[in-house]
């Protein structure tokens, strides 16, 4: 069996705080040069690589074990210049043990604010807080009938505040939220307003919670969903010279509701953005709620504006309210 490796599982960063890219992670018995062997299972059968090549994310895309009860020197280095086996030393670590299940530290971490009770299953706390309330997490939460253990359903944000929606039950006597220190794995990463200037590759999922801006090559294998109102920026797709957009699923890009108007039985929906490249495609689709029996029809009268009618049968009528989203993909 081996042991969790206590150093090196978050991402690292160079010092303008651009992921290490290229960045090496060396394994060395304790004190001295002698290589050592690193594992990415907790049996300790599958050996990691020394050195250990950071992805373009500064992550060695798995965990690191160690072996029970070894201590480890493990150096952290940048990338090397060409041709060179070493880069220069960002920092080290010495006599560096795994962590095991008796030896692990609380697995819990205070929230520093207090949490104001809404109802028994919910609570809100002051600021946008939705990267450490995210969905499947644990909590440990504090009320008048003790403590228990909670997992997070979902968290919003709005008028500076967010609302966490819980598991269980909790009371008015609310007085601590502690949170787990391990993310959820099934977990997507969330940004805030992102703007690259090279190449972006989202190999799993990645949830935008403002505005994505890409100059370079996009290159999509996992889902990409932008949670507000938000703008999705992509190079070649918005007039630039260069750039390019790969997709294995579609892009959601745009969503939102309208009512036609009662005059005219249709509303035009105006995006923020002209897609005019011929390979791409917009795929505008409606859920209509309103009286049985209506439908709702798209159209494209530009690049940035389609026109969304209802009809019940195939008589125009209005107003209606429908809520609408725009697919991107490949054609």
């Amino acid at each position: 069996m081996a042991s969790l490796c206590p150093v090196f599982q978050e991402p690292q960063l160079t010092d303008n705080n651009e992921f290490l890219s290229g960045g090496l992670l060396w394994f060395y018995e304790a004190g001295t040069s002698t290589l050592a062997i690193a594992y990415s299972d907790s049996n300790g059968t599958v050996p990691w690589a020394n050195p250990i090549v950071l992805d373009s994310r500064g992550e060695c895309a798995g965990t690191i074990w160690l072996n029970t009860g070894e201590p480890y020197r493990i150096v952290l280095e940048n990338k090397p210049i060409y041709g060179q086996t070493h880069g220069v030393v960002i920092t080290e670590h010495d006599n560096i043990t795994g962590i095991t299940s008796s030896d692990a530290p609380e697995d819990w971490v205070a929230f520093g604010a207090a949490p104001t009770f809404i109802s028994t299953t919910s609570f809100t706390v002051a600021g946008d807080y939705r990267s450490i309330f995210i969905a499947n997490r644990k909590l440990r939460i504090t009320d008048s009938g003790g403590v228990s253990v909670h997992s997070v359903i979902s968290s919003s944000f709005a008028l500076n505040v967010t609302t966490v929606n819980v598991t269980g039950l909790i009371d008015s006597g609310l007085s601590l939220v502690e949170y787990s220190f391990v993310t959820p794995a099934s977990s997507p990463d969330r940004f805030e307003d992102v703007v690259i200037t090279d190449d972006l590759t989202v190999g799993d999922d990645a949830v935008i919670d403002g505005n994505l801006t890409v100059s370079g090559n996009t290159v999509l294998s996992g889902n990409l969903n932008s949670q507000a109102a938000t703008n999705l920026l992509f190079g070649a797709y918005v007039g630039a010279s260069s750039g390019s957009l790969q997709l294995t699923n579609n892009l959601l890009l745009q969503w939102g509701s309208a009512t036609t108007d009662s005059g005219n039985k249709y509303v035009d929906v105006t995006l923020p953005i002209a897609y005019t490249d011929p390979q791409w495609g917009i795929y505008a689709t409606t859920s209509y709620s309103g009286p049985t029996g209506v439908t709702a029809t798209v159209s494209r009268t530009s690049n940035s504006v389609f026109r969304i009618s209802t009809y019940s049968g195939a008589t125009p009528v209005g107003p209606n309210t429908v809520y609408w989203l725009v697919l991107g993909k490949k054609v």
